[in-house]
This record gives C-alpha cells, structure tokens and sequence, in this order.
C-alpha cells in the first residue's frame, strides 16, 4: 500500500510538471500562429492546464474506469470556477467584457443542456456523438482565425516545427503518466475501501486544476483577466465535450447517485457564476462565494 501511495503521488507530480511544460509551449506555439489571448486561453491554455485529468479520463475509460473519468472532468470543472476562479476574483478582482460574457454563457447553456439530456438517457453513443460534434464546431470557429493569421508569420516556421515536436513528445509522456495514476487510483481504492468516484472527483480533480491556478494568477497580475474567462470556457468544453463525449463512446456508463450529485453541483456553480457575471464587476464577495461553493463540493464529493 505504501509502494502504491508513493507511485500515485509522485506520478500526479510528474503529471503537473509535464502539465507545466506543456503550457509553456503551447502559449509559444499560440503566440507563433497568431491567435488574440481570449482565443488562446479558451483552445491552447484551456487544453494544455486540462491535460492532467483529459488525460486520466481518457485512459481511464480504456481501463474500464468510467466512475474515475467521469468524476475527474466534472469535478474538475467545479473546482476551476470555484476554487481558481474564486481565488483569483477574490484577491485581484475582476471586470468580465461582453465577449467573454457571452462565451461563457453560451457554454453553460451548451453543457448544460447535454447533461440533462444525459441524466435522462445516460452517457451513451448518442451523448458522445453530440458532444464531439459541438466540440469540433467551436474548435473549428477557433482554428480559422489562426489559419487566416499563419499566413503572415512564415518566417517562424522553423521554430514552429520545434514547438509542434516537442508538444508530441510531451503528450506521450503525460499520457503514459496518466495510465500510472489510474491504475494506482484503482489499487487505492480497493485497498482503502474508498469510491472511486471520491477520489477522481476530489483528489484527481484538486490536483490536476493546480495548472489553471498558476496559469490565471499569473495572468491576474498582468492584468490578462481575461485568460481566466478563456480558460473556464475552454475548459468547460474540452473535459464535458471532447472529455465526457469520448468517455461516452469508449465506456458508456449509466447515470447513477453519485454522477446525480456531481451534476446537479455542476450545475448550480453555473447557475450562481451566471449570476456573477450580470453584474459589472466581480469583487472579493464574489470570490468569497465562489469559494464557498469550493468548500460546500469538498465535503460533499469525499462522501461519493
């Protein structure tokens, strides 16, 4: 059991570092091809800090792990708006443009919508099919800016390439990484006698958001608020869309008590970060909230 403890934590360290490594790359490869920041958090930033959970629930769902996957990508959506967004609005504050506004809004509307449907039919064929199909539609709106601006920027093809070979790498590595994680939150699990549902939705899902938190406090002090929004919408996509729909497809799994509970905290952090964002600017007790929301989902995801 030791031996196991040990591997697990220091597989989701090596799971962070590379998370990490990655993020700096794919800002470099963002900024060569052109792309306004908004658009970089939301494709580029939003995947690269997403990729310690993506990856574990994507594996996860090959190993037969589903109530693991499933737990990760929402758990790590609540702890993004509450915990990562709460911190940062609560010491720096925030004012949301319309863009953003609208983006996020358009997204809670999306995923929301699919995870109701979800909760009626399941997380089958069909939930995975509609997923991905609106996944690809917002990727492919995102791409065309940068095909349109890649045009003027010839001259860094050659670092281009460099950044694309080493993302490649990265993502080898952080995949293998992740097989780790998972077959250890398994072994874990047995051995403790805890869900896996509460480990994924807890554990997994605290440790994998710690890339958003150094990527949006960072951005705070720039005063680039509006990676945070980018990042949450990017994110909210990629693990309930292109997360959640591969899932759906690789390992169907039905809706039980705990995916109910961890649905229906999903969304009533959109509900109230929806609220939020009426307002013209966002002040410590908006981050105050939003933490406490943070709190509320810790107690009750550790008793999944």
């Amino acid at each position: 059991m030791l031996l196991d403890l040990v591997s697990f934590f220091f597989a989701l360290l090596a799971l962070q570092k590379l998370a990490d490594l990655a993020v700096d790359n794919l800002s470099k490869f963002a900024s060569l091809t052109g792309l306004v920041k908004f658009g970089v958090a939301m494709l580029f930033i939003s995947t690269a800090t997403s990729l310690p959970e993506l990856s574990i629930a994507l594996t996860a769902s090959v190993m037969g792990y589903s109530s693991v996957a499933s737990s990760a990508l929402m758990g790590s959506v609540i702890v993004l708006i509450s915990f990562v967004a709460g911190i940062c609005i609560a010491f720096y504050g925030a004012r949301v443009g319309k863009r953003e506004k609208d983006h996020t809004l358009m997204a809670f509307s999306v995923v929301a919508a699919l995870l109701l449907f979800a909760l009626a039919y399941g997380f089958g064929e069909l939930y995975g099919l509609l997923a991905l199909i609106f996944f690809f539609a917002l990727a492919k709106r995102i791409l065309s800016i940068r095909e349109e601006r890649i045009l003027k920027r010839r001259s860094g093809i050659k670092e281009l390439l460099s950044c694309t070979a080493t993302l490649v790498v990265l993502f080898i590595a952080i995949v293998f990484t992740a097989w780790i994680v998972n077959y250890e939150t398994h072994t874990l699990a047995i051995t403790l006698g805890i869900s896996e549902t509460a480990i994924g939705a807890t554990l997994i899902a605290i440790i994998s958001s710690l890339p958003d938190l150094l990527v949006c406090l960072n951005a705070f002090k720039k005063g680039e608020q509006e990676i945070l929004m980018g990042d949450v919408v990017g994110t909210v996509f990629i693990d309930l869309l292109l997360g959640l729909g591969v899932v759906s497809l690789v390992s169907p799994f039905s809706t039980n008590f705990s995916i109910l509970i961890l649905i229906s905290f999903l969304l009533l952090t959109f509900v109230v970060f929806a609220a939020f964002l009426s307002e013209k600017e966002l002040d410590r007790y908006h981050g105050l909230v939003l933490l406490g929301l943070f709190v509320l989902y810790s107690i009750l995801a550790a008793s999944l």
